[in-house]
C-alpha cells in the first residue's frame, strides 16, 4: 500500500510538470501579433521623449508621457502592458522571439531613413515647402551652419 501511494505521487508530479509546458497564454496578455508593433512604437516614443530637442520643446508641459499615448493608440492599458511584460519575462524564449522581430522592424525603419538620406539632392529640391519646413524642424543643427 505504501508503494501504491508513492506511484500515485510520482504520477501526479509528472502530470503537473507536463501541464506547465503546455501552459496557455492568459487572456489578459497582449497577443504577440499586436505586441510587436506596440513595442516598436513604444521604443520609438521612448527614443523621441529622451531626445534633447523634444525635452526642450516640451519643458513647459511636464506631464507629457508618450508611452501612455502609444498604449492608448494601440488600445491597451498600462496594467495590461505591465502584465504582458511580466508574463514574457517568465517565458524568456518567447520574449526573445518577440524582441528579435521588434529589433528587425526598427532596423528596417532605420535603413529606410538612411536610404532616403543617401538619395541625390536633386530630389530634395522637388519637395514642397511644407516638407522643407518639416525637414527644418527635424534637422535644426543644419540650419545654423
Amino acid at each position: 500500500m505504501h508503494k501504491t501511494g508513492l506511484i500515485i505521487l510520482l504520477l501526479v508530479i509528472s502530470i503537473s510538470c507536463g501541464k506547465k509546458s503546455e501552459e496557455k497564454t492568459p487572456p489578459y496578455i497582449i497577443p504577440k501579433n499586436k505586441l510587436i508593433p506596440l513595442l516598436v512604437d513604444y521604443h520609438l516614443a521612448q527614443g523621441l521623449s529622451n531626445s534633447t530637442a523634444f525635452r526642450m520643446r516640451t519643458q513647459k508641459y511636464p506631464t507629457i508621457n508618450l508611452s501612455d499615448s502609444v498604449l492608448a493608440a494601440h488600445g491597451y492599458s498600462h496594467a495590461q502592458f505591465d502584465s504582458t511584460l511580466l508574463y514574457y519575462s517568465r517565458h524568456i524564449n518567447e520574449f526573445n522571439e518577440i524582441y528579435e522581430k521588434v529589433i528587425t522592424e526598427l532596423n528596417r525603419m532605420q535603413a529606410k531613413i538612411e536610404e532616403k538620406k543617401v538619395k541625390p539632392s536633386d530630389t530634395t529640391n522637388k519637395t514642397s515647402p511644407k516638407h522643407h519646413n518639416l525637414r527644418r524642424l527635424i534637422e535644426p543643427s543644419k540650419q545654423k551652419i
